[in-house]
């Protein structure tokens, strides 16, 4: 049986809608890169395979943060991205990653900036080397956060293959809506209707 629908002229109508609709364009700039070396890094922390494993896979979600942070020295700053996806090579014996970031840094960030890692090592152990040197074999760590520098104004990292390996750019829009109740929906159809505009 078809429906009948009456058309009510010079009707009254105001609605005022939960729709807030916000575009804006955003930038950011997916990363790629080396995260960490198997071997001893700079500052005399040892990084095994099978601790490497670990990292790779606990790294997925950790947050970004710009310049670096020494035993309390630089001031925590906002998180500028996040790790989306790590993995352990182990031909290359190094974890490789893919990471979002975004804000004014986006647009900065070049191939070549440097990576460190920083976390609590809950297992770590002190192990001297066949030259004598005292090292701390790290185990268990718990990864806090990854700091990306500019090697230029920094300096060097911890592992010298930490770095960014590539950047690319992207610029989309946002959308952001509210859902529309099924009795919000119905008045929204009803007003087209009354206007003829459907």
């Amino acid at each position: 049986m078809p429906v009948e629908i009456k058309v009510v002229e010079n009707l009254d109508f105001s609605f005022t809608s939960p729709i807030e609709i916000e575009a804006q364009t955003v930038k950011r700039a997916i990363i790629k890169g080396v995260l960490l070396a198997e071997g001893i890094s700079r500052n005399g922390n040892l990084y095994t395979i099978s601790e490497m494993k670990k990292i790779a896979e606990s790294a997925a979600g950790v947050r970004i943060e710009i310049g670096l942070t020494w035993k309390g020295k630089h001031a925590r700053s906002a998180s500028v991205g996040k790790i989306i996806r790590a993995w352990l090579d182990k031909q290359a014996r190094k974890i490789y990653f893919v990471a979002e970031i975004w804000g004014s840094i986006a647009r900065k960030v070049k191939k070549g900036w440097g990576i460190s890692i920083d976390g609590v090592a809950k297992q770590a152990s002190y192990v001297v080397m066949e030259s004598g040197r005292i090292v701390t074999k790290i185990k268990g760590l718990i990864l806090a956060k990854v700091q990306l520098f500019n090697l230029g104004v920094r300096g060097k990292t911890g592992v010298p293959s930490a770095k960014v390996t590539d950047v690319k750019i992207e610029e989309s829009m946002r959308f952001g809506k509210q859902e529309l109740t099924n009795l919000e929906l119905k008045a929204i159809v009803s007003a087209l209707v009354a206007t003829g505009d459907i």
